[in-house]
């Protein structure tokens, strides 16, 4: 699953048609004129629609047969012949260099703006009387807009998308997309074919044009820039951008170049990938519904054209913050945040993308332990509850790293890129198996980082009700065990007690703790005998009972012969 980065606000895709006839009536001047009901002309059409990354535009060329089906009327001896004069079709309101052609003659053509479309007239070259019909030929560009303007058609080199319509009251649509690029569609129902390189989707005997669409997108993944950054820390960038955005291109290679060792220096761990990690320019409608993605699987990066160095920042962290490191989504994402924060604010770059206000009981509330991934932003609902995921977990995160510092935080993430365990005794610390959710990371947070507001984070943002109560009986364990750290005047707690401890067993890691507990007070009772006899308790009995594994027999034992040898008489001095 990708680790995404913030949402954006979706774009509705809304595809209008529409047949309009312009027409009249024939008949002896006591007669009546009748315009033409607009249901007598029938339009037939063949759409063509053609990416030509070279002059960055999609050619639609369009056949449309005109004919009349509105039969004459005969009353009183009287006959009224309808005709149509023109056409009136909806076509896109990006459409330009429109013409429109018949037997080899330019026809008038005129367009004009409306809601969502444009409206296309054109005047026939002779009246369309009842049963005839006419074919004119109809062209138009639809233009690529600028990388990160309004237009949602994009026509480069490396890179095109735009959405196809039919036309008329019924038809066919063709698109060629050329040799070189990879295209893939969503939306109606097209077969796909190969022909000389090029890629043809058609749909032929549309009877619905007007819920009919396609959104074509195609990429050509060798024409985008290959600008490589290798940096002295091991970090190797490739910015891949379409080669007519020269913005996009600089500004991410020199935030990055500038950013990656601040983040690095932050984070307090190497860079954790090995090779090349692509950064590619994407489309943002593309990302379905967020700003950028990172994709652990293929160890990329994916973001939207719309410049935003929170953003860029916020994926990159992602090298570290995408499921490895911690195995919690609202971990990684709060992370990816702060840090991106904490990284712009080091650059002299003041980072705006602060949490909004979010609060655990608003209506789009999910507890952040249960916050998954939608897979896309389909509806206003899922996009809400997604909204409060970033935003809570940002907050949740801004405010630990807050109260644990930035050594803290790297001592935290140390322990969990090698899996120590968060309670620690003599020696090397052990590693613990499984992964780091958030109950290692409230560990961690806790034994490392000396947290002293995460419990209470946990409860009001992360964990639900039935997870609770693992909290309470956490808290009673950890007061037990702090106890026996206390009493036991620098001896370290074996990994027979903290074992459990760190997988969460608190009744096991109870009943252990009273066992050593025992021990202790054995232990004081011994130190106490030898101090009489002047002499000193064995070292072999501290490495037996902060060695112990599986159980306190053999310091048990140890202490037994400790006991009887202080209490043998022993001749004056």
């Amino acid at each position: 699953m990708a680790a995404g980065g913030r949402v954006v606000r979706q774009v509705l895709i809304v595809v209008a048609a529409s047949v309009l006839a312009l027409g009249g009536a024939l008949a002896p001047d006591r007669a009546p004129v009748v315009r033409a009901a607009s249901d007598g002309l029938q339009l037939t059409t063949a759409a063509t629609y053609t990416i030509v990354p070279a002059r960055h535009v999609v050619h639609v060329a369009l056949v449309v047969t005109a004919r009349n089906n509105k039969p004459n009327v005969t009353a009183g001896g009287i006959v009224t012949k309808y005709f149509y004069e023109g056409a009136r079709l909806a076509i896109q309101s990006e459409a330009r260099n429109v013409r429109a052609i018949a037997g080899g003659a330019r026809l008038t053509a005129t367009t004009k703006p409306a809601d969502g479309y444009a409206i296309l007239e054109v005047r026939f070259r002779g009246s369309l009387f009842y049963h005839e019909s006419t074919t004119i030929q109809v062209g138009f560009d639809l233009p690529g807009g600028a990388p990160r303007s309004a237009s949602d058609i994009r026509v480069g080199t490396a890179f095109a998308t735009f959405v196809a319509w039919a036309f008329g009251d019924s038809g066919s649509v063709r698109v060629v997309v050329p040799a070189g690029f990879d295209a893939e569609t969503t939306g109606s129902t097209v077969t796909k074919t190969t022909s000389g390189g090029a890629t043809n989707f058609r749909a032929a005997a549309i009877a619905d044009v007007g819920d009919w669409y396609l959104v074509v997108n195609a990429d050509r993944q060798s024409a985008l820039t290959n600008d490589r950054i290798d940096l002295t820390g091991g970090e190797h960038i490739v910015v891949r951008a379409w080669p007519e955005d020269a913005t996009w291109r600089k500004e991410v290679g020199d935030l990055l170049t500038r950013g990656l060792p601040l983040l690095v220096d932050e984070i307090g761990l190497n860079w954790p990938l090995a090779g090349d990690l692509p950064v590619i320019e994407v489309h943002t409608p593309l990302l379905e519904g967020y700003a950028g993605q990172f994709i652990p699987s293929e160890q990329r990066i994916e973001i939207g054209e719309d410049l935003d160095d929170h953003t860029i920042i916020h994926e990159a962290s992602h090298a570290w913050f995408n499921g490895a490191l911690f195995d919690a989504r609202w971990i990684d994402e709060g992370l990816a945040d702060t840090y991106a924060v904490r990284t712009l604010d080091s650059l002299g770059l003041p980072d705006d993308r602060k949490p909004g206000p979010v609060s655990p009981t608003d209506k789009a509330a999910v507890r952040l332990a249960d916050w998954v991934h939608p897979g896309r932003i389909t509806d206003t609902a899922t996009e809400a509850r997604e909204q409060y995921g970033y935003d809570a977990s940002q907050a949740v995160i801004t405010l630990l790293v807050a109260d644990v510092g930035p050594d803290g935080m790297r001592r935290v993430f140390e322990a969990a890129q090698t899996h120590q365990i968060a309670y620690v005794g003599a020696g090397t610390p052990e590693t613990v198996s499984g992964d780091n959710d958030w109950r290692r990371f409230l560990d961690l947070l806790d034994e490392l980082g000396h947290s002293t507001a995460a419990d209470e984070l946990f409860r009001q943002w992360v964990v639900d009700g039935t997870q609770t109560q693992s909290l309470d009986d956490r808290v009673t364990a950890r007061a037990a065990y702090a106890d026996l750290v206390g009493v036991s005047a620098g001896w370290k707690v074996p990994f027979f007690v903290r074992q459990p401890m760190s997988d969460w067993d608190f009744a096991t890691a109870e009943t252990r703790i009273a066992d050593a507990r025992t021990f202790i007070d054995r232990k004081v009772e011994i130190e106490a005998g030898a101090g009489l006899l002047q002499l000193t308790p064995s070292a072999d009995l501290q490495d037996a009972y902060e060695d112990a594994r599986d159980s306190l027999d053999n310091a048990n034992r140890m202490a037994d012969n400790e006991i009887a040898l202080s209490s043998e008489p022993r001749a004056p001095s």
